[in-house]
């Protein structure tokens, strides 16, 4: 009876400690865009204005209206020529994971419980990587693991804005983990929702459904559709013509926002051949991916999970429209490179990784210290979209082989059929 009341005690006293931990981290949060020395939340802004004004007003999503309003939050003005002009932008299914923001009239605490919702999923995000290797490495390097997710450049960056891409990379390490585990309804379910984010995903997203295809399996296949179907129809109940109203609206930033992605930076950075560099880049990019993408065919998990990362990388270089602030869905990649490191290399191996993260640490905060904290920069600047994306490939074709072999990973209680190489 004293072991169960000691135990009890215990347990509440851990879930008051999270507890605290949450209201703090959000009153943090709170105190911190108030004093308007952030980024402010900006990507959050726009979509909870779009909620908000479709819930209780009544005034769609994409309308100019509501982006007036987002400006006049965020700028306090209406957005100059080249600024972002802080549309919704996103498909209007998007809508069921801001509408309990709707209600929160006060735009400063609706952000700082949002951006404590993405900090708390980039640590969720950390253990499913753990759970889905099966990998067990030292405490030391546990807890170097978990700072190096809070403080690395593109968390901050993605959770800072209130970007939704923080949860799409745990969407995407979720719905690996139920790809491994044979829970496919699930599995179609998460991805179904990873479209989100379609100019990140499109490639991986197509590139899954060739691996199940492959492999056979037909429930993943259909529960996505299945999902994806249903996500569009119960928002044409809500707004009928919403998927026409979205095109326009991303046609309209694209002609308002300067196009980003690596073959412009590189013509900016090179002027004279940075554009032709920029196009070889690309083709060779493609390439890789196509040959990756057809080894990985009717193959296991292992290399269907590296190659999924892979094709992530492999976006952000091929030339497609991107943003800096999406390269946090590169995260599950970067702790699949460090778990390998610590898990099968010598000491050599781990004090490379080591220096590698420590030198890209003080390269992108310290550019941006350099700046002011500018956060303009970093969307400008080639160093920060080029040097990540570079050094994951790097890193990725480092543990390949440590990353794929079947006898290199403890996943005994994955089916046969599943692992098989």
């Amino acid at each position: 009876m004293e072991d169960t009341r000691r135990e009890s005690l215990l347990v509440i006293l851990i879930l008051s400690g999270l507890v605290l931990l949450l209201v703090g981290t959000t009153w943090f949060n709170y105190n911190y865009l108030v004093d308007e020395v952030s980024i402010g939340g900006d990507s959050f802004v726009a979509r909870w204005m779009g909620s908000r004004l479709f819930v209780l007003e009544g005034m769609s999503p994409y309308s100019e209206n509501v982006g007036r309003e987002s400006q006049q939050v965020v700028y306090g003005r209406p957005a100059d020529p080249g600024e972002d002009p802080l549309f919704y932008l996103y498909p209007l299914y998007s809508f069921f994971l801001f509408f309990p923001f709707t209600f929160i009239a006060n735009v400063s605490i609706a952000a700082a419980v949002w951006m404590t919702i993405l900090q708390v999923s980039l640590l969720v995000t950390a253990a499913m990587m753990f759970r889905l290797t099966g990998w067990k490495i030292s405490r030391g390097n546990l807890v170097l693991l978990v700072i190096f997710c809070v403080i690395w450049f593109y968390s901050v960056y993605a959770f800072l804005a209130g970007n939704i891409v923080v949860l799409v990379a745990l969407l995407v390490v979720g719905f690996a983990y139920a790809v491994r585990a044979n829970l496919d309804l699930l599995a179609g379910v998460l991805l179904a929702f990873t479209t989100i984010k379609a100019d990140v995903m499109a490639p991986a997203i197509l590139f899954c459904l060739i691996w199940f295809l492959s492999t056979r399996r037909w429930l993943i296949l259909g529960s996505f559709f299945g999902s994806l179907g249903l996500l569009i129809l119960s928002t044409i109940f809500l707004l009928p013509d919403w998927i026409m109203q979205n095109f326009r609206q991303l046609i309209q930033y694209y002609e308002t926002v300067p196009l980003v992605n690596s073959i412009n930076q590189l013509g900016e950075w090179l002027p004279g051949i940075g554009r032709q560099f920029g196009w070889g880049l690309a083709g060779l990019i493609i390439l890789v991916l196509v040959v990756e993408w057809r080894y990985a065919i009717g193959k296991g998990f292992r290399r269907f999970f590296w190659v999924l990362n892979l094709t992530l990388v492999g976006t952000i270089l091929a030339g497609m429209p991107t943003s800096t602030i999406n390269f946090v869905i590169l995260l599950p990649g970067s702790i699949l490179i460090f778990l390998t490191v610590f898990r099968w290399w010598s000491s050599p191996g781990r004090l490379m990784l080591t220096a590698g993260i420590i030198t890209l640490l003080i390269l992108f905060w310290g550019l941006l210290y350099r700046s002011g904290f500018d956060w303009s920069i970093v969307s400008a600047d080639p160093v920060y979209f080029f040097a990540l994306p570079v050094v994951m490939i790097i890193g990725l074709y480092w543990i390949r082989w440590w990353a794929t072999q079947k006898q290199s990973l403890p996943l005994e209680d994955v089916p046969e059929r599943v692992i098989e190489l």
